[in-house]
């Protein structure tokens, strides 16, 4: 008959075992709090002056380190616990009894105590806990540094092997996808989140995406009579006009309609006295490289030039801008539609209006279709393949295009009939 187990040696064993579960909970906690926790919140906390932000942040830029003191420290709490575990319901059971219990009985603790429970609590406050525990897992780093050692020492024989390579850069895809989730949340507004967007798109942007095309350029030459640049700004609105010598494919610069009064008042004779420069661009230029090139001459406007010189268009600080903030309008400024819904079934078009917004509105994937057209008049005769006449169409994407208006060289407006199922059997 086996002695009966003295309860000071149960109590012992249970204080051991609550003790080891509870470190479990903390290396459980602690490696779901770095693995999830938002930097750039952490580098906020740190600056204000925190010292265990300051570690949590110095001790998540070694996430290397931090997870194999984590792996280690639960792997050998665990295995102890397991072990104690089974010394104390052996000695309350017996062998073959006390053994089973034991794993049913602990695993479940763990699972609940040191697994599951920690885990969710630091999933929802990752930076609190980081900070909080950071003097704690320090320590545990410089206690277990011996065995982790070792297990960077095997990590780098596997890189070397395996040519592993570590991928920490965030993409622009992964940071717009962190943008939508901020929106989602509420953490930021829709035009925050719009904007963000549209700043991390900001420097793909092309010159040739947003330029005002060469022949929607109004410009004035340099030896144009006063009287009738004056009629130009009053009839355009504009607050700027290009000034080209002899031909738009030389335009020598620029004048604001303010200085264009001033000298008008005065009784000056020519444009030559407020010629203001502007910027060179090419079509491919990053606008972002345009910006800043803009910013630093002090101009705003630029000329875009084609390979052979000649002039492809031209891009105002406002186009720019408009990238970044959306639409700017001023009081002068017409609100043009470039699209009119006429029914479920019918909608007109501007030519003027850009390809890509055509595609959405339409639910049309641009990938699948090569266009190098930026406007709708230029990808319908891209499409026609000749001259467009009044009443020319073609079909696309279960859509019917109808030229309305145009002239020889440009369509003005198009009508476009969502067709059914008989209709494209029909045809």
């Amino acid at each position: 008959m086996e002695p009966e187990p003295e309860p000071n040696s149960i109590s012992v064993y249970v204080i051991v075992i609550i003790c080891l579960v509870i470190l479990s909970a903390f290396f459980s906690a602690t490696e779901t709090a770095y693995s999830s926790l938002n930097r750039a919140r952490l580098k906020l906390k740190a600056s204000e002056g925190g010292k265990s932000a300051r570690l949590a942040l110095s001790l998540s830029e070694k996430f290397d380190k931090i997870l194999f003191t984590i792996l280690v420290g639960n792997n050998i709490v665990n295995i102890t616990a397991s072990t104690v575990s089974a010394l104390l319901f052996t000695k309350l059971l017996g062998p073959s009894i006390g053994s089973v219990m034991s794993t049913v009985v602990l695993t479940i603790v763990i699972l609940i105590f040191g697994e599951i429970t920690p885990k969710l609590v630091a999933k929802s406050i990752p930076e609190k806990w980081a900070i909080l525990v950071s003097p704690i897992l320090k320590f545990f780093i410089i206690i277990l540094y011996p065995i982790c050692f070792i297990f960077n020492g095997l990590k780098w024989i596997l890189t070397k092997v395996f040519k592993l390579k570590d991928y920490d850069v965030i993409t622009d895809e992964e940071l717009k996808t962190y943008v939508e989730e901020a929106n989602e949340d509420g953490t930021i507004e829709d035009s925050e989140s719009e904007l963000i967007s549209n700043a991390i798109d900001f420097h793909d942007c092309e010159v040739g995406d947003i330029l005002v095309p060469r022949v929607n350029v109004v410009a004035v030459a340099i030896d144009m009579p006063m009287l009738k640049i004056k009629n130009v700004f009053k009839k355009n609105a504009y607050s700027r006009l290009p000034v080209y010598d002899g031909t738009i494919d030389k335009i020598v610069g620029m004048i604001h309609e303010k200085d264009f009064l001033n000298a008008f008042e005065r009784g000056d004779t020519n444009l030559r006295g407020i010629v203001k420069k502007t910027a060179l661009a090419t079509e491919h230029m990053r606008i972002s490289t345009l910006l800043r090139s803009m910013q630093k001459s002090k101009v705003h406007l630029a000329v875009v030039v084609d390979e052979y010189g000649g002039t492809l268009g031209i891009v105002t600080l406002e186009d720019i801008l408009e990238e970044l903030v959306g639409e700017i309008w001023d009081e002068h400024d017409e609100v043009v539609e470039y699209f009119d819904k006429i029914d479920e079934k019918n909608y007109r078009v501007d030519g003027n209006a850009e390809i890509g917004d055509f595609f959405e509105l339409f639910s049309i994937d641009p990938s699948k279709h090569e266009c190098d057209s930026q406007t709708v008049s230029g990808w319908v005769i891209e499409n026609l393949g000749d001259l467009p006449k009044k009443n020319d169409s073609f079909e696309f994407e279960g859509l019917r295009i109808i030229v309305n208006h145009c002239s020889q060289k440009q369509v003005y407006e198009i009508k476009v009939v969502i067709m059914d199922d008989d209709d494209e059997e029909d045809d």
